[in-house]
């Protein structure tokens, strides 16, 4: 049921439905509270984060990553909430042009998932973020790397949207490779 959430809410992301998809991410959140899924729980408001920073609403975005440090501090445990929260806390970074430190989080979110059997969305919409910090940086070499994964982890992952923006973003570094 989780999983039906997370694309039909990424589905309305994509088509631009905002209001739609926060419903769908409040609907998801309000199940993971009711099955005490912390997991589910940090999946949904990174959802919700995204939403939000999509919307260049930093103030509520803000408001969810310290609900997720909440979680984080609550389920010290369980490494996977950590790199969700990672994954929020890279794309903030990363939509407020700080490069550097969008690197650095994201890169500690991929030292706690190389410890992870499976996980390769998650590690697709890492190594997805890095690929588009590098492009903006103009560091081809890298982004083409990080194209390369997460074309590689969307695959594996079955998981056809990202897949095509996988494919995409391979087609953007090989674009600027030629370019150059």
């Amino acid at each position: 049921r989780f999983l039906i959430y997370n694309d039909l809410s990424d589905f309305y992301r994509f088509s631009d439905q905002f209001e739609n998809s926060i419903k769908i991410v409040a609907e998801q959140v309000q199940l993971a509270s009711k099955q005490d899924n912390k997991l589910e729980l940090a999946k949904a408001y990174v959802q919700k984060g995204g939403l939000y920073l999509d919307k260049f609403d930093f103030h509520a975005n803000q408001g969810i990553l310290d609900t997720l440090g909440v979680i984080v501090q609550e389920n010290k445990k369980n490494k996977l909430i950590q790199a969700y929260y990672s994954l929020l806390q890279g794309h903030t970074q990363k939509a407020l042009g700080e490069n550097e430190e969008a690197i650095k989080t994201f890169q500690h979110a991929l030292t706690i998932l190389d410890k992870q059997e499976g996980e390769f969305l998650l590690k697709a919409k890492v190594y997805y973020f890095l690929y588009a910090i590098y492009g903006n940086m103009n560091d081809v070499e890298n982004s083409m790397k990080y194209a390369s994964l997460t074309v590689e982890f969307a695959k594996n992952s079955g998981n056809m949207n990202m897949l095509a923006k996988a494919y995409s973003g391979l087609a953007v570094s090989n674009y600027f490779k030629y370019e150059k």
